[in-house]
């Protein structure tokens, strides 16, 4: 009886450390869920959201209301992301090469973590 009990122990134990690394797989594995809950493609649409709420917060603090921001994003087969952001304002158009320097550098202090990502911004006009 007692070595039936034993055997019963260690099948349970089996079983949750199998269950344990299902979920661990799930994790880590491209396609499941984050750590966050939340599965790759809708972590990054919530960050390009807050990338461009970012711009919209420092072009309206240096005077550039109502700017039109367009953020783009390539993904290639390997899973690196490009996010292109794109500003355009009339009030821009008309700074000097100094004052739109100073505020490209601004602008591109802004981005996220994450790895296989890079960011290009520009001003409409320099297309």
């Amino acid at each position: 009886m007692e070595r039936r009990a034993g055997m019963a122990g260690i099948g349970a134990v089996t079983v949750l450390m199998a269950l344990a690394a299902v979920l661990f797989l799930w994790e880590t594995v491209p396609g499941g869920t984050g750590a966050d809950g939340r599965k790759p493609e809708e972590y990054y649409q919530v960050r390009a959201r807050e990338l461009e709420e970012e711009t919209r917060e420092l072009l309206d603090r240096e005077g550039f209301e109502n700017s039109g921001i367009t953020v783009t994003r390539v993904v290639e087969e390997d899973e690196t992301r490009l996010y292109t952001v794109t500003v355009h304002h009339g009030g821009i158009d008309r700074m000097d090469g100094r004052e739109r320097q100073r505020l490209m550098e601004e602008l591109e202090k802004i981005s996220f973590e994450a790895e296989q990502c890079s960011f290009v911004h520009k001003f409409l006009e320099d297309e």
